[in-house]
């Protein structure tokens, strides 16, 4: 994977969450770090292109799961 952040940021992290809860948790105890002015949350969205066999297992999961 590939990613380009641009702007005008002293540190960038890469986080991987659970739920809106845990985003939202780690974000309120960022917020508290002496020192840190702000905290900026943004998400990668991609499309990834489905084949038939793609949509197939995506189909039989939805349904198991």
């Amino acid at each position: 994977m590939v990613a380009v952040h641009i702007g005008n940021s002293d540190l960038v992290v890469l986080f991987i969450y659970k739920d809106s809860k845990q985003l939202l948790e780690t974000i309120s105890e960022l917020k508290k770090i002496k020192g840190a002015e702000r905290v900026i949350w943004s998400e990668e969205v991609y499309f990834i292109k489905m084949n038939e066999n793609k949509l197939n297992m995506l189909q039989y999961w939805k349904t198991t799961y």
